[in-house]
């Protein structure tokens, strides 16, 4: 949601001179992952709509929202992969504590030892960061649904730096 208000949310905070950290998902498998019904909106039109219309919805929400923060960047914005946060999470991390003008401890990192985050309900999630997690959607959806996400969302991904997935045999079979 706050998303599409990054100009409306700079303007309220400008005398604090806000920093942004726009972090974005790799569209193929997060749109994938909500039409799913991931996404509670989307969990409950599964009776009502097809998973391609959902997944047409999803992939034009995923379009829409990060046109519009793009759309309000700024010097103030730093734009972060999770991807790139789940690879590299010290170097990713310690530039997006630069942005905001936050000393990096090495501590922030997950770690074996630590306890869970308030707020998390799996631990898998915290230790050990894992991309599969982030990306395994990808390798479900078939050519089409793939192709449904590239045409909505697939020259903006490009610009994030995501590259349209390469297509297996799988994904030309099956299907939700």
């Amino acid at each position: 949601v706050y998303t599409v208000r990054v100009s409306l949310i700079r303007e309220l905070l400008k005398e604090y001179k806000p920093k942004f950290v726009l972090v974005v998902n790799n569209p193929y498998a997060a749109c994938y992952r909500a039409a799913l019904g991931k996404a509670q909106d989307m969990e409950r039109l599964k009776g009502k709509l097809s998973f391609k219309e959902r997944l047409e919805i999803c992939a034009q929400h995923w379009a829409n929202s990060i046109r519009c923060a793009l759309e309000d960047k700024a010097k103030d914005m730093l734009v972060v992969r999770f991807e790139d946060l789940l690879r590299e999470p010290g170097a990713t991390l310690r530039r997006i504590c630069q942005h905001v003008e936050l000393g990096f401890h090495q501590d922030m990192l997950p770690a074996p030892h630590q306890k869970i985050p308030f707020g998390s309900r799996f631990r898998d999630r915290w230790y050990p960061l894992s991309i599969k997690r982030a990306l395994h959607y990808v390798e479900k959806a078939t050519l089409e649904e793939l192709e449904i996400i590239d045409a909505r969302c697939g020259s903006l991904a490009r610009e994030l730096g995501y590259e349209v997935p390469l297509f297996s045999e799988n994904q030309t079979k099956g299907g939700v």
